[in-house]
């Protein structure tokens, strides 16, 4: 298993923005199992007052279509402020079909939650795609 040492010597913090309650829940708890610090929010609203309490995030996984929001409008005021050095987009629509930054990851619903800890640990191991 790879390290899961972000900078610093802290566990990587890992933000979850995922409207259906019991996917985002699946989501939280899957990724708290592998050892990650884990905050998790059901709208672009309750996102970013959980960031403002979160300092420094090194992923955002957010679905892109939220019933309450945009997944693309929280990335984009939180990497506005400096607080997210990563993005993972989730989406049921095809990439080609939005309109996305080139940097950020993305991952196709419906997906495993084996290819979602394996892209999760790629993009952590790399540097920060957010500018």
């Amino acid at each position: 298993m790879r390290s899961l040492r972000a900078s610093a010597g802290r566990l990587p913090i890992i933000l979850v923005v995922e409207d259906e309650p019991l996917i985002c829940s699946l989501l939280e708890r899957t990724l708290e199992e592998r050892g990650y610090k884990v905050h998790a929010a059901i709208s672009a609203d309750e996102a970013l007052e959980v960031a403002a309490g979160c300092g420094a995030i090194d992923l955002l996984i957010t679905d892109i279509v939220l019933s309450r929001g945009s997944g693309q409008e929280v990335a984009r005021r939180l990497r506005a402020n400096g607080q997210v050095y990563r993005t993972l987009f989730m989406s049921g629509f095809r990439r080609e079909e939005l309109v996305l930054d080139e940097s950020a990851g993305f991952l196709p619903k419906p997906f495993s939650l084996r290819q979602l800890l394996d892209v999760v640990e790629g993009m952590l191991a790399g540097p920060p795609n957010d500018p």
